[in-house]
């Protein structure tokens, strides 16, 4: 039996620090209900950043994740 569904929405988004050459981006996940934050990441696009992203997202959510 299904008590609690956790929805997340998961966002990414890039800037430049310094100059255009230098991309930043911004990895967030918030609940899909509250729209609060849940886990957020700053760093480049790569698959290491996309890991350590996930872990800080909380387990109930990795749990659930589809």
């Amino acid at each position: 039996m299904l008590l609690h569904r956790l929805e997340a929405e998961v966002e990414e988004r890039w800037s430049f620090v310094g100059k255009k050459a230098n991309r930043q981006w911004v990895w967030i996940a918030m609940y899909a209900l509250s729209r609060q934050i849940i886990a957020v990441y700053v760093g480049d696009r790569s698959g290491q950043s996309a890991q350590a992203w996930w872990g800080k997202i909380p387990t109930e959510y990795q749990e659930q994740a589809m």
